[in-house]
């Protein structure tokens, strides 16, 4: 049972006042490992070869040209996987215009499509 409430309180304190400061330092970390990457978003436009692609959480991170690109999660529900970071594979050619929300990937003579940040036909 506890007896000295002032002790207590105390600790409970520390303990919310360290769960603040780490998801601090976390979300910091975060921002700073993604800051060098190009978003590719509606007002962006891309065209190329995927020279390499890496998964991270629902994101991809695409190589095209020596040019470094974060995509955040899209999924078609027609594809298996349907999920663009695990869809994506090097050597797929990459379309998006600008302005458009729609990106097209071109593998083996086949298009596939994706909409940024939406899902399509999930049942």
């Amino acid at each position: 049972m506890i007896t000295d409430y002032k002790k207590a309180t105390k600790f409970i304190i520390l303990i919310a006042f360290g769960f603040i400061i780490s998801v601090i330092i976390f979300g910091l970390a975060t921002y700073k490992r993604f800051e060098n990457y190009n978003e590719i978003n509606k007002n962006s436009g891309i065209e190329g070869v995927v020279e390499s692609v890496r998964k991270y959480k629902s994101s991809a991170i695409i190589e095209l040209e020596k040019k470094v690109y974060i995509l955040y999660g899209s999924d078609n529900f027609n594809y298996s996987p349907p999920f663009i970071n695990e869809f994506i594979q090097k050597g797929d050619v990459l379309h998006k215009s600008v302005g458009s929300d729609s990106l097209f990937i071109k593998r083996e003579g086949e298009e596939y499509y994706f909409i940024l940040g939406k899902t399509i036909n999930k049942k």
